[in-house]
């Protein structure tokens, strides 16, 4: 009756436990991440780097994809820290592989990391890939601050590059989201995002620039003339160089003797401000003409960047593909261990229960023989022929007890010797192997332990049978 309670209390002890050593390391991973930030933090990046490690090992031992994306975040911020770029490199671009199952915030920090370094080593057409990844998320997380920063990196990318025009197009507008932010941006690094000195020296550098760009446009020229714009500033140059001509020339008019020299005067001034205007007019279309260039090379520029992004993207989906293949096969694997582990599991149990059945068996069989023996007492004068058969019969109960034993130490244990070498194979074997080859052998094995269970069951009601005669 109490069996299959028995049984289930086993399975249920089973699964809680699985499920508890899981849930304790996923929280050992999470509590190594902490402490690898903690030491990123501290400027401490040797045993932040450690700490990494660990934690990216037992994420990777327990296949946990999101577990597998902070380890490889925490080892190349150390790696940033430590100014070690190939390495931070690496680990971040590991991490971004797991764009589906990381932080999302955590993801914007890698991109943001792996667009620095692409930069501190010149390779800026990657870098700006990442910049503007970065950008799209820091806008999908709704982050002003990092909005305004992700614009000031891309700017100072594009003037390394040496587009300056779209180096002043986003910079003007990381100023712009810098006043909408109340101008916070700039002042110091990301306190919610950790940054390495690298990056805040990035910042820094946006500041500079920011500054730089206010000043330009509250200068002014001795006249009070404001130069917001440069066409604007050749427009009042222009207005002044004919202003003084003319000054120039009222001058001499006033101190001239005849009228001859008043109207030599006046043609050398109408000379002078035609010899101006065609100047001017020549400077204008010649600025239009290089205008059009830029505005050429600057499109030339952009499709490359886009073409560029577009390989980038390209490779981005294909690792992630890959990537999506890896865990499909992974998960396969961690299936049919899963298995394994269900069908070795009940195995256990059905020797548990065939061994307690056993047990509670010879024990109702002994109690039965002590009865007989109590009741034979009182009449062993009457009845001394009828106990002496009693004794055959139990001699002979107790002969085929041994055979049942032994039949339990010999045929059970064959099936169950096949079944424990094939799970054997486990770590030779493919999984693919393994289910096609190993299987239907272990299959086999319990059916044919099956069968002796049976004959184990018919055996032992044949001699309760006999020994109630």
């Amino acid at each position: 009756m109490n069996m299959p309670k028995i049984f289930l209390s086993f399975l249920f002890l089973l699964v809680t436990a699985h499920s508890g050593f899981a849930q304790e390391d996923t929280n050992k991973v999470n509590r190594l991440k902490e402490q690898s930030l903690r030491y990123a933090r501290d400027n401490r990046p040797d045993p932040g780097i450690k700490a990494g490690l660990e934690c990216l090992a037992l994420a990777e031992k327990l296949k946990w994809r999101k577990g597998i994306a902070a380890g490889n975040y925490c080892v190349a911020t150390n790696y940033m820290f430590k100014s070690d770029y190939p390495q931070a490199l690496k680990y971040s671009l590991n991490q971004l592989k797991e764009d589906d199952a990381g932080d999302r915030r955590e993801l914007y920090v890698g991109y943001r990391n792996a667009g620095l370094i692409y930069s501190l080593l010149h390779q800026y057409q990657k870098s700006l890939t990442y910049y503007f990844s970065a950008l799209k998320m820091a806008e999908a997380l709704g982050d002003g601050d990092e909005i305004a920063r992700a614009k000031g990196n891309i700017s100072i990318c594009y003037e390394d590059i040496g587009d300056y025009d779209m180096a002043k197009e986003y910079l003007a507008a990381a100023l712009h989201d810098d006043k909408l932010m109340g101008g916070r941006a700039f002042d110091n690094t990301s306190s919610e995002y950790l940054s390495p000195p690298a990056y805040e020296f990035k910042v820094l550098k946006i500041k500079q620039r920011l500054e730089a760009l206010k000043v330009l446009e509250e200068s002014t020229d001795d006249a009070g003339h404001v130069y917001k714009d440069p066409l604007d500033s050749i427009k009042n140059r222009e207005s002044l160089l004919r202003a003084a001509i003319y000054n120039e020339y009222e001058k001499k008019k006033a101190a001239a003797r005849t009228e001859a020299e008043r109207q030599q005067l006046t043609k050398e001034q109408e000379d002078k401000q035609k010899q101006l205007s065609a100047f001017f007019a020549q400077k204008a279309e010649k600025d239009s003409i290089l205008l059009q260039y830029n505005e050429a090379k600057a499109r030339s520029k952009l499709d490359s960047t886009n073409k560029v992004n577009e390989a980038e993207r390209t490779r981005l989906e294909e690792d992630r593909k890959r990537q999506a293949q890896i865990n499909e096969a992974n998960l396969k694997t961690t299936r049919t261990y899963s298995y394994a582990a269900v069908t070795v599991a009940c195995l256990l149990s059905i020797i548990v229960f065939i061994t307690i059945f056993a047990y509670r068996q010879n024990r109702r069989d002994n109690l039965l023989i002590k009865k007989l023996v109590n009741e034979q007492e009182h009449i062993i004068e009457q009845r001394t022929k009828e106990l002496g058969e009693s004794n055959e019969r139990l001699a002979h109960a107790n002969k085929k007890l041994v055979e049942l034993v032994q039949y339990n130490a010999h045929r059970m244990r064959e099936p169950l010797t096949r079944v424990m070498g094939a799970m054997a194979m486990l770590e030779y074997t493919t999984p693919e192997e393994f289910c096609k080859e190993i299987t239907p052998e272990i299959q086999r094995a319990v059916g044919d332990l099956d069968n002796s269970i049976m004959q184990v069951i018919t055996l032992a009601d044949e001699s309760i049978e006999q020994f109630s005669k």
